[in-house]
């Protein structure tokens, strides 16, 4: 076994730090040093929790196109806070809306699902539909604060 002493403070080949016999003042420093140490490694550990609660949910987005107000619907299935499911419903009243909501419907899905909800957003225009992305972004925003744990 490899032995180092290095002030007074006995180090060995394992990393045990011997302090029975250092005087008080170094030993605080070696505690010290040892907390430190410990608290790395705790916090480059990889914490795997959810920050958002397992569920189904149905939420509305709100956007503002060139005709006025316009709603889509979301139902988000999240499983340890990755976006399992999606399926939008489209609201909008006005017929070009309606078009643009449809184009945002065909290629919303590979944006989404298989996500962490913390990676997705904003949204950028989707299949040529470029307000539609904002009432997704809305609905996201609902989505965060009705499943935060």
């Amino acid at each position: 076994m490899l032995v180092l002493i290095i002030s007074g403070v006995l180090f060995t080949a394992c990393g045990q730090v011997a302090v029975d016999s250092v005087p008080v003042e170094e030993k605080k420093v070696v505690e010290q040093d040892a907390a430190k140490t410990e608290e790395k490694k705790v916090s480059e550990k990889e914490v795997v929790s959810a920050v958002y609660a397992d569920g189904t949910y149905e939420i509305s987005g709100d956007y503002l196109s060139p005709a006025g107000a316009e709603k889509v619907g979301f139902k988000l299935v999240v499983k340890g806070d990755v976006v399992q499911d999606l399926v939008v419903t489209p609201k909008a009243e006005n017929k070009a809306s309606q078009q643009y909501q449809g184009l945002f419907v065909k290629g919303v899905n590979k944006l989404v699902v298989g996500k962490k909800i913390s990676d997705i957003g904003p949204l950028p225009a989707v299949n040529g539909s470029s307000l539609t992305p904002k009432g997704f972004d809305d609905a996201l925003a609902k989505l965060k604060v009705e499943a935060a744990k």
